[in-house]
């Protein structure tokens, strides 16, 4: 089957000098079809990076949308490079890259992953954070737990301001403050 479909092949170069890229070419053209290189351009052109989705897979999408676009083989780095560069989702990103003066397509890959790569630490950093914090509220709740309640009766109560050394309301007396 694949012979009958190789014979019906026209080419411009004699059997002889014929390459394995213009095969593979006519191969592409007869299983695919004709490609509307607008088209494609239109596709690839409005390709940005989707909410949640990570560098790397918008990276890849990238790779595989240009190379139905029928750019010469000189401009494909800088191409990709300003989808990538207007694609990001980050603004910050998007500005640091903009900055730079002479970007290369391997330096914006770089800044970009490195900046995801840091977002995501810092969310790490932060949520850890925000857990000893409450793990340390959660410890300062406990220690009024922990007072005999006559401490805490009568006309104690009615004394009760916001602490400068806690943070926390409760009578001004230094046995009561957690932060003692």
């Amino acid at each position: 089957m694949m012979r009958k479909i190789f014979n019906g092949f026209t080419f411009e170069t004699p059997a002889a000098e014929r390459t394995v890229q213009q095969v593979i070419a006519k191969f592409d053209t007869f299983a695919i079809g004709q490609i509307n290189e607008t088209y494609e351009r239109y596709v690839f052109n409005r390709r940005d990076q989707k909410e949640g989705e990570n560098f790397e897979s918008f990276h890849a999408d990238i790779r595989t949308l240009v190379k139905t676009c029928n750019y010469c083989n000189g401009c494909v780095s800088s191409i990709v490079r300003d989808r990538l560069v207007l694609g990001i989702r980050d603004s910050n990103t998007q500005q640091a890259l903009l900055k730079e003066r002479d970007l290369t397509l391997d330096t914006c890959i770089d800044m970009c992953k490195a900046a995801e790569n840091a977002a995501a630490q810092g969310k790490i950093l932060r949520s850890e954070t925000i857990c000893k914090v409450s793990d340390k509220a959660s410890a300062k709740k406990s220690h009024y737990d922990k007072l005999p309640k006559a401490k805490l009766a009568g006309s104690a109560r009615s004394k009760s301001m916001v602490c400068k050394f806690c943070g926390f309301t409760h009578v001004m007396k230094k046995e009561l403050c957690p932060a003692d």
